[in-house]
């Protein structure tokens, strides 16, 4: 038989830890020769950490650059439509059109592991020696690959590699530009969005070392320029595993044939995949004599 479970979910804030990070402004690339140039920020000599939100909307074709230093040293962007850090990991599936992703990739030089995120969770793990060399850094594009197309915001560079738990902090909460080992950040709220911006040329770093230059952006409109945004709302997520067997909210698993008189043990797993806390309201069962969720409370399950 199947065993049919009903899940009811909904956000709660608990705490500030589950306040939606709201943003001004994002920055529109018109895939067409928009970037930032940053010459004074080289490549990393050793661990870094390269995250941000993107909205892409590009075309999925060639490499497509999210940050680059140098030339190609390193390469972060969207390989024919894969999350991919040149030479080092790949996601495993293609990145959605038009919806914001937080994405992020982490080198480790002590242990060579390289980690890819999507949304706080980490998607792929290579270990390969990195080496890179040479000088300046470009958002959307620095020397020769394909210029980005779609919106981003956020953009920071550390030099070290940030924990998993680093990088959900990230997401949930606006970071502190002075934060150790922060080398860059750009958060985009300059100017009016949509507007006439044609009078901006400079792009601040936060920490206040790196400006970039706005290359080749119209800085009017709503295509290459400056425009409203709001990152994502924090919602929570569900995930449940049966015996280690994952689906999720409103599928049914074939669980197979129990004969009568038959005992069974099964370990069901419930976890939140998402940013903010998870409330577990209900689980039903169906075709079945006997009640398998006994005084099941109303439970909230915190993002993990």
């Amino acid at each position: 038989y199947n065993f049919n479970f009903d899940f009811t979910t909904s956000g709660w804030v608990t705490s500030d830890a589950f306040i939606p990070v709201i943003v001004e402004n994002a920055l529109a690339f018109d895939g067409v020769g928009d970037n930032v140039m940053v010459a004074s920020l080289n490549p990393p000599t050793g661990s870094f950490t390269l995250e941000a939100w993107i909205n892409f909307q590009g075309t999925g074709s060639g490499f497509e650059t999210i940050m680059e230093f140098g030339d190609d040293s390193p390469l972060f962007g969207i390989e024919d439509g894969v999350l991919t850090l040149l030479g080092g990991v790949s996601a495993p599936d293609p990145i959605e059109l038009n919806v914001w992703k937080h994405v992020a990739v982490t080198y480790d030089d002590a242990t060579n592991d390289i980690k890819l995120y999507e949304n706080g969770i980490q998607i792929a793990e290579n270990n390969v020696v990195l080496s890179y060399s040479g000088s300046s850094f470009g958002i959307g594009q620095n020397t020769g690959n394909v210029f980005y197309t779609g919106i981003m915001d956020d953009v920071r560079v550390w030099d070290r590699a940030l924990t998993e738990a680093d990088i959900r902090t990230n997401i949930l909460k606006p970071v502190d530009p002075s934060s150790a080992d922060l080398v860059a950040f750009y958060d985009f709220n300059i100017g009016e969005p949509g507007g006439d911006n044609s009078g901006l040329t400079n792009l601040p770093d936060l920490t206040g070392t790196h400006d970039g230059f706005l290359a080749n952006f119209s800085r009017i409109g709503t295509a290459s320029n400056f425009v409203a945004s709001t990152t994502p709302a924090l919602e929570p997520g569900l995930s449940v595993s049966i015996d280690g067997v994952e689906f999720f909210n409103n599928e049914e698993l074939d669980y197979g044939v129990v004969f009568d008189g038959d005992e069974i043990s099964t370990e069901i797993v419930v976890r939140n995949t998402g940013f903010d806390t998870l409330r577990l309201s209900a689980a039903v069962d169906y075709g079945v004599s006997v009640n398998l969720f006994d005084d099941l409370p109303d439970m909230k399950i915190e993002p993990f």
